[in-house]
């Protein structure tokens, strides 16, 4: 989204430390940006997503928008594995909550 060459990691599993760094400097990147298109009006402009293959034009606030949202998506795998193995007091886990 940034326009930045992807980085390819290192297939070595990297420590917790490691993840946590590049989570933090992750998501300071991906806020920053998400804040700069908003207050420029540009949340309905695209880019190309040169993951996917082939590559797709997304809109940056359909994009910011998955992200926000798409833990949601695995936070429901995970109640529905924990529910399938037969517990009965699986938490909703909601940050509201």
């Amino acid at each position: 989204m940034h326009g930045h060459p992807v980085v390819r990691r290192d297939p070595e599993t990297p420590t917790i430390s490691e993840l946590l760094s590049r989570f933090v400097a992750a998501e300071a990147g991906f806020a920053a940006l998400a804040r700069a298109k908003q207050a420029a009006g540009l949340l309905d402009d695209s880019w190309v997503d040169t993951l996917d293959d082939p590559p797709k034009e997304k809109s940056f606030g359909g994009a910011i928008g998955h992200v926000l949202t798409h833990n949601v998506h695995h936070r429901a795998g995970a109640m529905h594995v924990l529910q399938r193995l037969g517990l009965t007091e699986v938490p909703e886990i909601d940050m509201m909550y």
